[in-house]
């Protein structure tokens, strides 16, 4: 029985769809198998390395959040503020959602919240005032009496790489933009 070029393409064709044992003869015959493996060893690898690069970024993260915190503690005590009170990492519970402030910070003379991002957007002047307002409306912060106490409450944004676009927008919003 003699095949011409193209029935053979057919026949393989139609072996490699409907015999598994063929199709995966064939797979190892082309190395497909080893190649398949190797891709499945990179995937992992890839995998590792991004759990890697998150704890990396999550550490570098803490890091600058920790520095740029006490940075800011420097200016205020070289301004000649007393610090009275300072709570890092505040979680707050509010109507069913979970609020973090980086740092509550209180002085003779002021009441800051403070967030610190490495590069800040609007959504995070944003959420800043948002987290003022709940402290304020849960009581932490006293709120529009706090000037008539000669204190005022001081929203900062805290950044390394700020826009000037992003600081002209906190400052329409009276945050004050510190960038370290």
């Amino acid at each position: 029985m003699s095949i011409n070029c193209d029935e053979l393409k057919k026949l393989i064709i139609e072996l490699v769809e409907e015999d598994k044992v063929f199709r995966y003869a064939l797979a190892g015959a082309l190395g497909i198998t080893e190649i398949l493996r190797k891709i499945e060893d990179l995937s992992r690898e890839i995998n590792n390395l991004r759990s890697k690069v998150e704890a990396l970024n999550i550490s570098v993260g803490a890091l600058t959040e920790a520095s740029s915190i006490r940075y800011f503690i420097d200016d205020l005590k070289s301004s000649g503020e007393l610090i009275f009170r300072i709570d890092r990492n505040l979680v707050i519970d509010f109507e069913g959602r979970s609020y973090e402030i980086n740092a509550y910070i209180e002085t003779d003379k002021r009441y800051y919240v403070v967030e610190v991002k490495t590069k800040p957007n609007h959504h995070n002047v944003d959420d800043l005032l948002k987290e003022v307002e709940i402290l304020e409306r849960i009581g932490i912060l006293p709120g529009k009496e706090a000037i008539t106490l000669g204190r005022e409450v001081r929203s900062v944004l805290i950044g390394v790489y700020v826009g000037d676009d992003i600081v002209k927008y906190a400052n329409s919003r009276k945050v004050l933009v510190r960038k370290y």
